[in-house]
């Protein structure tokens, strides 16, 4: 007669969970298959047609243990424990200079399993490396398109800015006019092109509005 306990222990693949709920399943599982057994012999069968008939009922090992580990609340985190787990046996085997890269894969599946102990305290990392994150990304992109990122323009280092002031009255910006840019337009000859520009804003509302006052 066919141990299922050992046969489950061999082809059931499951990882590692805490409370030994993987080895209570296997057991629970192991009293059914062998219950499935007993009625079969009773019926008549040989033990290899009832041996046949409960691996029929169990289907294939690898669908069980995965449909076992998706009831499992931690089970992503147990599947991927066991994928790096498998990873780093698998450098350590190597040697050399895969033992360091081994080496880190088992402080990274420690802490893992660390985080997930402590859900409050994992979400609260979480939550302040996305905010730092989040920031860092702010500040890059507005550094690299204020002081990084060249200007539209070819040869941006000759590119001169004009200014007007008024002593007399007290005005350190005296502004700019159309006049102003059309006199140097006509008479300068220290720059090869001119451009106004302005860096105010204006708001306008009730434009196209028949209600709206003149």
């Amino acid at each position: 007669m066919t141990s299922w306990t050992e046969y489950l222990r061999k082809n059931l693949d499951l990882p590692v969970l805490r409370g030994h709920r993987d080895e209570r399943a296997i057991q629970e599982i192991a009293d059914h298959l062998e219950d499935l057994d007993q009625e079969a012999l009773a019926r008549g069968c040989s033990d290899s047609e009832a041996e046949a008939y409960v691996l029929k009922w169990l289907g294939h090992p690898a669908a069980a243990a995965a449909a076992i580990s998706a009831t499992e609340p931690g089970h992503l985190c147990a599947e991927s424990s066991r994928w790096i787990e498998k990873q780093e046996h698998s450098l350590r085997v190597t040697g050399g200079a895969a033992s360091v890269l081994a080496d880190r894969l088992r402080d990274l599946r420690t802490g893992l399993r660390s985080l997930v102990k402590r859900p409050v305290f994992t979400g609260v990392v979480v939550l302040i490396m996305a905010l730092g994150i989040g920031a860092t990304t702010v500040t890059l992109s507005l550094v690299r398109s204020v002081l990084l990122s060249p200007l539209p323009f070819d040869e941006p280092d000759r590119l001169v800015a004009v200014h007007h002031t008024a002593p007399d009255e007290g005005l350190r910006d005296a502004g700019q006019c159309a006049a102003w840019h059309l006199t140097y337009e006509e008479e300068c000859r220290s720059f090869e092109a001119l451009a106004m520009y302005s860096g105010s804003t204006a708001t306008i509302t009730g434009f196209g509005d028949p209600q709206a006052a003149p």
